[in-house]
C-alpha cells in the first residue's frame, strides 16, 4: 500500500503484485497518459523504464542508447500494437523479453515488457555473442557478461505466460478505468455546480483558492460542495487541486530553467519544504529528480 493521500496507480499495482509473486520484472511504457487516469499518482520509475543493471550498462554509450531505443521503442511496441497479442521479442543486447500490448476500444493505449532476465536460447546467453555484441557498442565485455548473470533465471514458457495474465489484468482494468471516466463525466453533467467548480479550479488552479471562495461562487455552503465534489471526482477537492497545481510544476520543471523555489512560489505554494513533499508523493520522484530525468528524455 502506498502511505499517502493519493489513489494509487492500479496500473503499477498489478505490476507490483506480479513481479513480487514471480521475480519476474515488468515495464510499463504508457503512450498515451492511459495509466494516470482518476488523478492517480504517475507510475514508479523503477517500472517505467528498463533500469536493470544489464540494461542501464547497455545503454550507458550513444550507440547503446541508439539501439535501445530502436529496439525498444520503435521495434518491439510496433510489433505488439501490430500482434495485438503477447509476443517474444529479442533485444538488440540479446534479452528475450515478452512484450504486451495493452489495448482498450482497438487503440494501443500501452506496452509491458515481461522480462530482463537470464532466458535459455537467448542470444546473450552466449559469452561470446554478448562479447561481439559489447565491441560493437563500446562498451566493457567483462562487466557485460557480469551483469547478465547476474539477472534472474527465467523459463521462455513462464515469460509467456505471465506475459497473458498482464494482458489479461491490464485489459480489463483499462476498461474498468475508462468506465469509471465516463461515470464521472456523466455525473458533471448532472451536477453543474461541481462542474463548475472543477473548471475553475483547473484555470486558476496556481492562485489562492478554496473551496469555501468556489462554494460562495456557486451559491451553496461548503460543507455541501465538499461532499458532493468529492462524491462526484472521487476525490476531495484539495487532492483535486494539489494533482492539478502539481501537473503545472511538472510543465515548468520540465521546459524552463526556474528554481525548485520559484516554481513552487507559481503554482500556489508558499513553502518550497511543502512543495517538495507533495510533488514526492504525487510523482514519485524529488522536484530536481524528475526535471532530470524528463528534461533529459524529451
Amino acid at each position: 500500500m502506498h502511505m499517502n493521500d493519493t489513489p494509487v496507480n492500479l496500473f503499477q499495482e498489478i505490476l507490483e503484485t506480479i513481479t513480487a509473486a514471480s521475480g519476474i520484472k515488468t515495464v510499463l511504457y504508457d503512450h498515451a497518459g492511459f495509466s494516470k487516469r482518476s488523478g492517480r499518482r504517475n507510475i514508479d520509475w523503477t517500472f517505467d523504464g528498463h533500469r536493470c543493471a544489464f540494461c542501464t550498462l547497455a545503454r550507458s554509450t550513444a550507440a547503446g542508447r541508439s539501439a535501445c531505443i530502436t529496439s525498444d521503442v520503435a521495434e518491439a511496441v510496433r510489433d505488439a500494437a501490430a500482434n495485438s497479442a503477447p509476443m517474444e521479442h529479442v533485444c538488440h543486447a540479446g534479452l528475450i523479453e515478452v512484450v504486451v500490448p495493452v489495448l482498450y476500444d482497438g487503440k494501443h493505449v500501452a506496452t509491458v515488457f515481461v522480462g530482463q532476465s537470464q532466458v535459455s536460447g537467448a542470444p546473450a546467453a552466449r559469452a561470446a555473442w554478448l562479447a561481439e555484441r559489447a565491441a560493437k557498442l563500446g562498451l566493457n565485455a567483462k562487466k557485460l557478461i557480469s551483469a547478465y548473470r547476474a539477472l534472474t533465471t527465467a523459463d521462455r514458457d513462464m515469460l509467456m505466460r505471465i506475459g497473458k495474465l498482464v494482458s489479461l489484468a491490464l485489459r480489463s482494468l483499462a476498461e474498468t478505468e475508462d468506465r469509471a471516466a465516463f461515470n464521472r463525466t456523466l455525473a458533471l453533467t448532472r451536477n453543474p455546480a461541481v462542474r463548475d467548480i472543477a473548471a475553475y479550479a483547473d484555470q486558476h488552479c496556481c492562485e489562492d483558492i478554496s473551496i469555501g471562495m468556489l462554494a460562495r461562487r456557486v451559491h451553496h455552503s461548503s460543507a455541501y460542495v465538499s461532499r458532493m465534489f468529492h462524491r462526484t471526482m472521487g476525490m476531495t477537492f484539495s487532492d483535486y487541486l494539489a494533482s492539478r497545481r502539481i501537473d503545472a510544476a511538472k510543465k515548468l520543471l520540465t521546459t524552463t530553467v526556474l528554481s525548485v523555489a520559484d516554481i513552487a512560489e507559481r503554482t500556489g505554494y508558499m513553502r518550497q519544504s511543502y512543495f517538495a513533499r507533495k510533488f514526492r508523493t504525487l510523482t514519485g520522484l524529488a522536484p530536481l529528480d524528475y526535471r532530470r530525468k524528463y528534461r533529459r528524455t524529451k
